[in-house]
């Protein structure tokens, strides 16, 4: 179910206790695009996750510099495995992950509740193990 309450302190605190990552990009002082990496150091994969960004920052490319900053960090952590849902009906979201070289792996059709209505998700992974970086 989405959106998760990331405007609540005890959620964001808990999250960040729990092997996740939050990059953010902030114009006069306001946060404008932001993204996270839940680790699973176990397995050495990391889910991509609560990418937005305010619509009048859209044009500026922000999202892939937040993705590939994570991804850098990720590997740092040996984490070799990225991947994510997006939105299937988000276009910039799926254009970014194609673009950074995510590939895409199929469709979960009415996986996720989105405030009222449940949509398709779109599934994409990165190997980081063969990236540049």
């Amino acid at each position: 179910v989405y959106p998760t309450p990331l405007y609540e302190e005890e959620y964001l605190s808990n999250l960040l206790q729990e092997d996740s990552l939050f990059y953010i990009i902030v114009d006069k002082n306001d946060i404008v695009s932001a993204a996270s990496a839940e680790i699973d150091y176990v397995y050495h994969n990391a889910e991509l996750t609560d990418c937005a960004t305010l619509p009048a920052y859209r044009k500026y490319g922000f999202m892939k510099h937040l993705l590939n900053a994570l991804e850098e960090e990720l590997k740092q952590r040996h984490i070799f495995c990225a991947y994510t849902i997006a939105r299937a009906l988000s276009f910039g979201m799926n254009a970014a992950f194609h673009q950074l070289g995510y590939i895409y792996t199929g469709r979960l059709t009415n996986n996720c509740y989105i405030y009222k209505s449940l949509e398709d998700m779109n599934v994409w992974v990165k190997d980081l193990s063969k990236s540049k970086g």
